[in-house]
């Protein structure tokens, strides 16, 4: 703890109970400021500035005229009826799978869709 306070790095100590024998290098060191206390592992990641910082999500802002192509808007009336699989858009759009993966993607980039785990779609 010494030769890191002469190359001013931090030092850290857990207090421990004061009667307690393996407990006094700890809290002499607390007690002549030559180590932080910490109390937890929260304590740690504080001081060392490693809390995670929570940055709220963008939320996907819809035009409020979305030009959309003639089979973007047989996609969009399919799936208005529900969230569906791609297979199943497939088949009711009549639209081979291929397109329907551009479909779908441009569609979800616009805001239009959102996907769902299982190769799901829904309207937002």
């Amino acid at each position: 703890a010494e030769l890191a306070n002469q190359y001013n790095k931090d030092v850290f100590a857990y207090p421990g109970n004061v009667g307690q024998e393996f407990s006094k290098g700890c809290n002499q060191l607390i007690l002549n400021q030559k180590a932080h206390l910490l109390l937890n592992g929260n304590a740690f990641l504080k001081w060392m500035e490693w809390e995670e910082k929570k940055t709220p999500q963008k939320e996907i802002q819809r035009s409020i005229f979305i030009e959309l192509t003639s089979e973007e808007k047989l996609v969009v009336e399919t799936v208005s009826k529900g969230a569906l699989h791609i297979d199943v858009i497939s088949s009711k759009s009549k639209i081979p799978i291929s397109k329907i993966n551009i479909l779908l993607f441009n569609l979800e980039m616009n805001g239009v869709i959102s996907s769902l785990p299982g190769k799901m779609y829904k309207l937002i």
